[in-house]
């Protein structure tokens, strides 16, 4: 199938993985690969080309398929009788978590569902044509989530790995205390109370930990 890109960061996350086994999965590739975009001359059809001039031409990423035709590719109900239910639960789920949006169309033979998957920019067939599809800005965003949480679980660990190297280099030190004055000295600095001490070291603990932001 052309045009089927499954190489972006989100393919490690789970909730992709999880998705790429159903059915709603199954549906939205078929569509995406059969998105309509250059639709001319003399081997194309007339659905083809009205729904570039009218869809793709205007930066829109569409497919058309009947659910009875989409029902039978997958082998859902039998030829004569194709589950256009399953299909239609299917669509509506999709349409439902942002994957594509259900445009109507009035046609001789009844209403017709146009689905659009995705918006273009650029100039097609040039290196600046640019497609953004839904799906990908939704798992695009859960692999973003997943990444500042991951950084900052790194981060968090980090802390705490140079918090406790930092106490444990300070209990090394010795206070030594003057009982003739009542003063606490610890390298070279002076404390005229035990508490002053305690809060010197509370105080070169807390400098060592790198700020949050």
């Amino acid at each position: 199938m052309p045009h089927i890109r499954i190489e972006n960061d989100y393919c490690r996350t789970t909730e992709f993985l999880q998705f790429m086994g159903k059915k709603e999965f199954a549906v939205l590739m078929f569509l995406t690969a059969h998105i309509v975009r250059d639709a001319k001359g003399g081997k194309a059809s007339a659905g083809a080309i009205k729904m570039r001039t009218k869809y793709f031409d205007k930066g829109m990423l569409c497919a058309s398929f009947s659910q009875a035709n989409i029902a039978t590719y997958f082998g859902w109900g039998s030829a004569e009788a194709p589950n256009k239910s399953n299909v239609s639960r299917i669509i509506r789920k999709l349409e439902k978590m942002g994957f594509l949006k259900v445009l109507k169309e009035k046609s001789p033979v009844g209403e017709k569902n146009i689905y659009q998957l995705g918006v273009w920019s650029g100039k097609y067939g040039t290196d600046n044509y640019q497609e953004t599809l839904f799906f990908d800005e939704y798992f695009e965003k859960i692999a973003e989530a997943e990444k500042e949480k991951r950084e900052r679980k790194a981060q968090l660990q980090q802390e705490e790995v140079m918090a406790t190297e930092a106490k444990r280099k300070l209990k090394k030190i010795e206070p030594q205390t003057d009982t003739s004055n009542n003063r606490t000295t610890i390298r070279g600095k002076d404390f005229k109370t035990f508490e002053g001490f305690a809060r010197a070291l509370t105080s070169q603990v807390d400098e060592r930990r790198p700020a949050l932001h």
